[in-house]
């Protein structure tokens, strides 16, 4: 680990990986409001994991870049082959480096 890190800076890499992880085993919904639906509710089971509200989480813990990577393929694809708890967290860090901000 190459730095001070915070207590949320865990919340938010556990709530991340968490979305990623239940997305990547997730069908996207062809019908717009199903994937609302499927991204209100890890929104929820993950504020539920962290104690707080699905918003806290959507604006604060969970990357907003695993919602787009899920509804467009690239979670699954960067996902398919993670078994482990190892595997999880290479691939969710691989995707994430993939997919940089506000590219």
């Amino acid at each position: 680990m190459g730095g001070p890190f915070t207590a949320k800076d865990f919340r938010t890499w556990g709530a991340t990986l968490y979305a990623f992880r239940t997305l990547a085993t997730t069908e996207v919904p062809e019908a717009e409001a199903a994937r609302r639906q499927v991204r209100m509710q890890v929104l929820r089971d993950t504020a539920a994991i962290l104690g707080n509200t699905p918003r806290i989480c959507e604006r604060c813990y969970v990357d907003p870049r695993v919602f787009e990577g899920w509804e467009d393929g690239r979670l699954q694809r960067v996902a398919a082959n993670a078994r482990g708890p190892r595997q999880w967290e290479q691939a969710a860090t691989r995707f994430l480096k993939r997919t940089r901000r506000g590219s």
